[in-house]
């Protein structure tokens, strides 16, 4: 049976064939052609596209200055880390890199981890009860040789470790004496105490606290002399007035409070002879008679 093809109402072509309908459509549905998809008979050929335009020539860009040969390099400023890790922060990542809400994840975790760790140790005086317990066991399980040898050993042990503190708490007392006695003078205050008394309880350690407290009644620190003030400089003394020349004058007598003693003038013959010394000094020993 041969089926027409129907017409288009706006294009005027008839359709090329049937297709079948997609969802929503009844019935086979026309397939159109597609207006414009070959170039019809008796045109001219469509223009190829034109050239592309020459670009611009570049603009001259000023020259670079060259830096020095010894100018410093600029480092660059380090990028703070985007990703987190398993624990909220970037592994292998200085913390000075890390925003805030990723350092206080750094601290957070490694302070849980030292929280986990010490409570960890939280039965240390149980396993201590249990290793003491065990080692009583194994002593009553010992034979008589071989308790005498773990006893030896145990005395042994002991002494060394005596003989190291009493070492150890002279050194202390030595450094707390110095500066106040002299060597002689701390080895015989030292000689005679017992050093046992200035280790801890476990005589492991020494106990500072008694070395320098015993130091400071043993020998106390002098307290500070005052600072004396330096001598003032005697005023210079003042130099004597220089002698008068012997002129036959007599000289003007000191003032001592009972007025001016009247002077006598020379006259004559004496008042020449004294301006005579006065200019040519004494040239004769014969004195003319008053």
């Amino acid at each position: 049976m041969h089926i027409s093809l129907p017409i288009h109402a706006r294009t005027g072509l008839a359709a090329i064939g049937w297709r079948k309908p997609r969802v929503g459509e009844t019935g086979p549905q026309p397939i159109w052609p597609v207006m414009g998809g070959s170039q019809p008979i008796g045109e001219p050929p469509a223009a190829t596209n034109p050239p592309a335009p020459a670009p611009p020539a570049p603009t001259p860009q000023p020259p670079v200055p060259t830096p020095p040969a010894n100018a410093p390099v600029p480092q660059p400023n380090p990028a703070p880390a985007t990703g987190n890790g398993e624990h909220g922060f970037p592994e292998n990542t200085p913390l000075a890199q890390m925003n805030d809400a990723q350092q206080a994840a750094y601290w957070r975790y490694h302070a849980r981890k030292h929280e986990a760790r010490a409570n960890s140790m939280s039965d240390y005086e149980q396993l201590k009860a249990k290793a003491a317990e065990a080692d009583q066991l194994r002593q009553a399980a010992m034979s008589e040789q071989e308790r005498a040898v773990e006893a030896a050993r145990v005395e042994g042990r002991r002494a060394a470790l005596d003989e190291s503190g009493a070492a150890l708490v002279e050194q202390f007392m030595t450094a707390a004496l110095h500066g106040r006695l002299d060597t002689a003078q701390i080895t015989a205050l030292i000689s005679p105490l017992d050093r046992k008394q200035f280790l801890t309880a476990d005589g492991l350690r020494v106990d500072t606290d008694k070395v320098n407290a015993w130091a400071a009644v043993a020998a106390p620190v002098a307290p500070a002399a005052p600072a004396v003030p330096p001598a003032q400089a005697a005023p210079p003394a003042t130099p004597a007035p220089a002698a008068a020349p012997a002129t036959g004058v007599p000289a003007a007598r000191l003032d001592m409070g009972q007025g001016t003693p009247t002077v006598t003038k020379p006259s004559g013959l004496e008042a020449g002879r004294l301006l005579a010394l006065q200019r040519h000094g004494q040239t004769s020993t014969n004195q003319p008679a008053a």
